[in-house]
């Protein structure tokens, strides 16, 4: 994809931050188990929490911000949480978009062949059952073949076809 620069590429990080921020949020949440109800729960426990630690530091010093300090210690979690969460919700939302135009290119792949009518479309959708099976047998795939951009080598896919008795093949066709 290419990359973008200029003016444009600070309005599309400052619309991407306000995605970020709420992925970030939901999954923090998330990971924490905080609903309607828990949340409540969980504030109101927090706040038990650190007033117990409050009075207990006050026990022990008398140092005002050190005892604050320790109330606010129960509320550091969500935080925490948040801030793991704003790293790791740029690559989620980038394999969610890949995710998307991939789809995109295999139905628009798919519209192509069921245009051509049903014999190419019942070739077609083999051919690309076949590609889904070399991508589960094999690893290190490049990513035009893992986003069904590519086919698998045309010897494999011949020998496959072979092995299911079909007696037509594929062949590479050079464009002029």
């Amino acid at each position: 994809m290419p990359e973008i620069t200029g003016a444009g590429a600070a309005t599309v990080r400052a619309r991407c931050w306000p995605m970020i921020f709420r992925r970030a949020a939901e999954a923090a949440a998330q990971d924490l188990r905080l609903g309607a109800v828990p949340l409540a729960v969980s504030i109101l426990g927090q706040a038990v929490l650190g007033f117990a630690l409050f009075m207990a530091v006050g026990m022990t010093s008398t140092n005002i911000p050190t005892r604050i300090g320790s109330a606010l210690v129960p509320f550091l979690l969500f935080p925490m949480f948040f801030l793991y969460r704003m790293t790791t919700a740029p690559a989620e939302l980038d394999l969610e978009r890949q995710a998307a135009i991939a789809a995109l290119e295999a139905e628009k792949e798919k519209r192509y062949w069921q245009a051509l009518g049903g014999g190419n479309a019942r070739r077609h959708a083999l051919l690309s059952q076949l590609r889904e099976l070399f991508k589960l047998d094999n690893d290190g795939l490049s990513p035009e073949l893992m986003s069904n951009l590519a086919w698998p080598p045309m010897e494999w896919l011949n020998a496959k076809l072979e092995q299911r008795g079909l007696l037509w093949r594929i062949e590479r066709i050079e464009q002029e």
